[in-house]
């Protein structure tokens, strides 16, 4: 290490710059050998002794642990100014400016930590004057000797370089940052903010102040202040005066420089004032300087600006205020400029500049000819024509056209055209053709009738509309009085509103006529009237005839609909309460029945009884099938193979005089449907229509697909589009009267008198066609027979075929199986129960959900079988039943109902796996219901 150091000496001299890698491989190597030849140590401890002393870098030598300064080379107290006896005892750190601080201990610690490998860092070390210079240290650690060698090089310089370079940067990025903002905004107050944040944030002053002076020398804008360093009013007034910069030093606690540069533009102008941590050179007063005269002529430039957008827009207002259309073309007829009236005229071929002008004017591909702007080119005088105007408006125009001449050389560079509107008259004149012309076609081509009468209500015109509602022609309406088609029994109601009408009164609520007309039978019409005026005065009226014969049989129809829907809900419910009646008594006379021979004349009133129960519950299925609350079983069926079946019953039914005629499509879409109500829905319109021809006749069965759109006419409140089949049954009998036809679905209705009819065969027809969601038609006039359209909806799935299940042979009787018993109605709860216990079951009964709880809960482990009724004074059946299987789960359950209120209740009683019972049941059908449950569980 001796013999390379003394190399490094006698290579660049004693007293030569040492390169500071040279140094550090010194100091490295001093760190890696050891004096182990203690001989070669003393012969080149001088040699290094001189390196020491005569290296320009800053060397000294640190304590390990402590960082205390041991020895320093004369480099490190020429450049730091102190004396050597003065870092006796000082450590490194208490050289370091306060804010390097940590960063020189952190570096410290790593070079503990590295040993003998360099670490590298810069911080600010203080001298004796008390300023900072700037050093870049190498440190490595030599443990054995318990020292830290450390090079430093005096950086001071090279960072103020940098440091000015960086400003200078910072000022030429604000100036083009400034000249940026003042090509994009034109608001001169906005301007002077933005260059302001600009100085503050891209050169980073401490503030800055911005002040321009008007015309008058007064302060006009000021943005920004300075605080304690604002200058006073003398100062101000001497710097714009003198036109030259000033640089100030201020006192306070921080070392500040206020910059004071006056705007150079040919007067007074303003200042820029700016604060600054830093002392500017001449090259930052220049660009600062630049800034200021950027500044300045953008203060011109927006004032210039601001002068010409006022002329410009005086020009435009006085342009755009000109009444005529004024219209600016080049020299090849090319739309330069228009006022706001060519623009309103021409507000459809918008917008107009840059199109040729017999385009957009004219709607032609070629000049006009003759064209005046053309002339006025050619001859350089003024020229005057009257053309058309925009193309369909039907406008003429009178067009000046003044040729436009550079003021350099005098040659036409283009026209200007002023156009005047020549055509009120004309226009107000085809307006008004035109108006009529429309009020023509509206009112011939009105779907209502229109006409005018004078005020004795003669007719003097008409629309094609109401002389097809009259069912005369135009010629032989007109010159007829309005009361030859009035009845008579709304005349007096006409006259009085004619007198009403000619005073001035409008009539805009109708008045509805029934009319019965040769060529188009009974029609009702609805009417309104208003005054008709001309010239101010009243000289008639004007009607409107609306046919309403098919809106008044719609409503009609919905009534209906609705008073049947009504009917049904009460229908349902009598049907529901007669049920438990008729429960009671089928129950007990079977009872009875069933204990004695049934023969004995002593029981022939009971089977009377009986029967008469029979027949009352059969009544009561028919008011549930019309109020559509009948459970019925849907499969996928084939009308034709239904009607096929029922054929040989019908012809039974209907007699020998009466043929029976079926034309069936042979590729007919199945429908989903309950069978047992098809044929009942046929067999009592057949009967019905037998009953209709006394004196024998024909019906016709027939059937077919049919796909209803919006285009069919077909009659109904309940046409519906979509794929259907249609079932038709027709008669020739004596028909029925209009009045009569909307009213043969209600129950007990019936023409036939009470001693042939029970009026409930078309009720049910109505109830079942209802419940397969389809609707009935009815077609019918007196003496001209009766047609029934049934619509049900197709379906893609093929017919089912029927299977049959053999009827079980067990003994209905019990085996000692104790049932939980719950219906409310006490009658049928006594029957019932009497009729178990006879037949050897043991039954627990309940009259409401709460008796059922407490029954259950009390003898739940003996519970064999559970019946209840679905509807019950205080709660539901089966949420009943399903809150008593929640503490013991797997007993047969068998619902009863009079009838299924909603579809949904039946379809969550067979998820559950329970059966049903309809209302009303006898005492046999108890028990196979019963018996059956029980044996399927074992």
């Amino acid at each position: 290490m001796y013999v390379y150091a003394y190399g490094v000496l006698k290579r660049y001299g004693r007293k030569a710059f040492i390169p500071r890698h040279e140094l550090r491989k010194v100091f490295v190597m001093n760190c890696h050998d050891g004096y182990d030849n203690a001989e070669n140590a003393r012969q080149n401890q001088k040699e290094l002794e001189n390196l020491f002393e005569l290296s320009p870098d800053l060397i000294c030598i640190l304590e390990i642990n402590s960082a205390i300064i041991l020895k320093v080379n004369p480099a490190f107290k020429t450049v730091l100014g102190y004396e050597e006896c003065e870092f006796d005892g000082r450590s490194l750190f208490e050289l370091s400016h306060p804010h390097d601080y940590e960063k020189t201990k952190a570096a410290f610690t790593s070079t503990l930590a590295k040993g003998d490998k360099l670490v590298d860092f810069e911080n600010r070390c203080r001298c004796k004057d008390g300023a900072y210079r700037w050093l870049s240290w190498s440190m490595n650690t030599r443990r054995s000797r318990g020292i830290v060698f450390a090079v430093a090089r005096d950086i001071t310089d090279i960072k103020k370089y940098v440091a000015k370079i960086e400003r200078l940067n910072s000022v030429l990025s604000s100036i083009r940052d400034i000249n940026q903002a003042i090509t994009q905004i034109s608001n001169l107050d906005t301007l002077i903010k933005r260059a302001r944040e600009i100085l503050l944030t891209t050169r980073g002053y401490k503030e800055v102040w911005i002040e321009l002076m008007d015309v008058s020398g007064e302060v006009a804008l000021k943005e920004g202040g300075l605080g304690p360093y604002q200058p006073g009013q003398a100062e101000v007034a001497g710097l714009l005066e003198n036109n030259k910069p000033s640089v100030t030093e201020c006192s306070g606690d921080d070392r500040v420089w206020r910059i004071m540069i006056p705007f150079e533009n040919g007067g007074r102008v303003g200042l820029l004032g700016v604060l600054s941590e830093n002392n500017v050179d001449k090259g930052e007063l220049g660009l600062l300087k630049e800034i200021s005269g950027d500044i300045a002529f953008a203060r011109t430039k927006l004032h210039i600006e601001k002068e010409l957008v006022k002329n410009e827009q005086f020009l435009n207002e006085i342009f755009e205020s000109i009444q005529d259309g004024v219209s600016v073309l080049d020299k090849d007829l090319n739309v330069v400029r228009v006022n706001n009236v060519m623009r309103n005229w021409y507000k459809n071929h918008l917008p107009l500049c840059g199109k040729k002008c017999y385009e957009v004017y004219h709607g032609s591909d070629i000049a006009c000819d003759p064209c005046p702007s053309i002339r006025c080119m050619q001859s350089g005088k003024t020229e005057r024509d009257v053309v058309t105007g925009a193309p369909g408006t039907g406008q003429w125009i009178e067009l000046f056209a003044y040729p436009m001449k550079s003021p350099e050389t005098g040659e036409i560079t283009g026209v200007v055209e002023f156009v005047r509107d020549i055509t009120q008259r004309r226009v107000a004149y085809e307006a008004l053709r035109e108006s009529e012309e429309k009020y023509r076609s509206l009112i011939q081509n009105s779907p209502d009738g229109v006409f005018i009468a004078d005020r004795d209500g003669r007719i003097m015109s008409a629309n094609k509309a109401i002389c097809d509602v009259l069912a005369v022609s135009e010629e032989r309406l007109i010159g007829t009085c309005v009361t030859d088609f009035i009845p008579d029994g709304f005349k007096e109601q006409y006259y009085h509103r004619l007198s009403e009408l000619l005073k001035g009164k409008p009539y805009t609520t109708p008045i509805v006529y029934e009319l019965k007309l040769e060529n188009r039978g009974r029609m009702e019409v609805e009417v309104r009237s208003v005054p008709f005026f001309h010239s101010g005065k009243i000289v008639g009226f004007q009607g409107i005839v609306r046919d309403i014969t098919e809106q008044r049989w719609l409503e009609r129809q919905l009534l209906q609909a609705q008073k049947m829907e009504a009917i049904g809900m009460l229908a349902g419910g009598v049907a529901h309460d007669f049920n438990n009646i008729l429960t009671v008594i089928l129950g007990y006379t079977e009872a009875v029945l069933s204990s004695k021979d049934a023969d004995a004349n002593d029981f022939m009133p009971i089977t009377q009884i009986h029967k008469a129960a029979e027949r009352a519950s059969e009544l009561t299925r028919q008011l549930l099938l019309f109020s559509r609350k009948q459970e019925v079983k849907l499969k996928y069926i084939d009308l034709n193979k239904t009607i096929g079946n029922l054929t040989k019953m019908l012809k039974r039914l209907i007699g020998e005089d009466v043929t029976l005629d079926l034309k069936l499509d042979s590729d007919i879409s199945a429908v989903r449907a309950d069978e047992g109500n098809i044929e009942q829905a046929l067999a009592n319109l057949c009967v019905n229509a037998r009953d209709a021809m006394p004196g024998g006749g024909r019906i016709e069965i027939s059937t077919g697909n049919v796909e209803l759109s919006e285009s069919e006419e077909l009659p109904g409140v309940e046409f519906r589009l979509g794929r259907f089949v249609r079932l038709t049954v027709s008669d020739t009998g004596a028909g029925i009267s209009e009045e009569d036809v909307y009213k043969i679905f209600e129950p007990f209705y019936t023409t036939k008198g009470m001693e042939k009819g029970t009026g409930m065969g078309l009720s049910v027809v109505y109830g079942i066609i209802k419940k397969h969601d389809g609707w009935i038609n009815v077609e019918s006039r007196p003496g001209h027979g009766t047609k029934f359209e049934i619509y049900l909806p197709a379906e893609s799935q093929p017919a089912e075929t029927k299977t049959h299940d053999a009827a079980s042979q067990e003994s209905l009787r019990g085996r000692g199986e104790k049932i939980l018993f719950i219906e409310d109605e006490e009658g049928i709860r006594r029957f019932a129960c009497e009729a178990l216990k006879r037949s050897n079951y043991i039954v627990y009964p309940a009259g409401n959900a709460k008796e059922a709880e407490d029954v259950f809960y009390k003898h739940r482990d003996e519970i064999d079988f559970i019946f209840s009724d679905m509807v019950l004074p205080d709660g539901n059946g089966l949420e009943v039943v399903e809150k008593l299987l929640k503490t013991r789960w797997g007993i047969p359950v068998v619902m009863c109902t009079g009838y299924m209120e909603e579809k949904i209740q039946r379809i969550a009683i067979e998820e559950k796996g329970f059966k049903l019972l309809y209302k009303p049941f006898g005492f046999n059908e108890l028990l196979q219901i019963i018996r059956r449950n029980l044996d399927e569980l074992k």
